[in-house]
This record gives structure tokens, sequence and C-alpha cells, in this order.
């Protein structure tokens, strides 16, 4: 099935986009020794850039998901 193909390149082609953002703000998130005070101005930053690499693990999650109801 033609659409079953496409949907599942299209997929694929969701999910390496998802991985090279997910380790991009792995990258960034380096640069925090742990998590800064709470009264600090990176504080707000830091917990911006986790909720980010948690939203994008779990689209990657789901991404995986959706490719094995294809199979």
């Amino acid at each position: 099935n033609l659409e079953k193909e496409q949907t599942g390149q299209l997929l694929e082609k969701q999910l390496q986009r998802r991985l090279l953002k997910l380790q991009y703000l792995k990258d960034m998130f380096q640069r925090y020794q742990g998590v800064p005070s709470s009264n600090s101005e990176d504080f707000g930053d830091y917990i911006v850039l986790e909720g980010a690499v948690l939203r994008e693990e779990a689209n990657i999650t789901w991404l995986k998901k959706c490719m094995e109801y294809l199979k």
C-alpha cells in the first residue's frame, strides 16, 4: 500500500528530525552542573530546557509507536 509506505517515510523523517533536536537540547543542557538555585536567572532557563527535552523524548516514543503500528 503506497499510502502506508508514504506514512512510514513521513514518520521516519519526523523521527530523525526529533532525534537531532533532542541531541541539540541535551548538548545545551550539559552546560548546567545541576539544578540552578531557584532564585538565580538560570533557573527559568533550566526548567524550560528540561521541559523541552522531556517533550522531545515523548514525541520520539510516540513516533516509534506509530511506526510499529505500520508493521
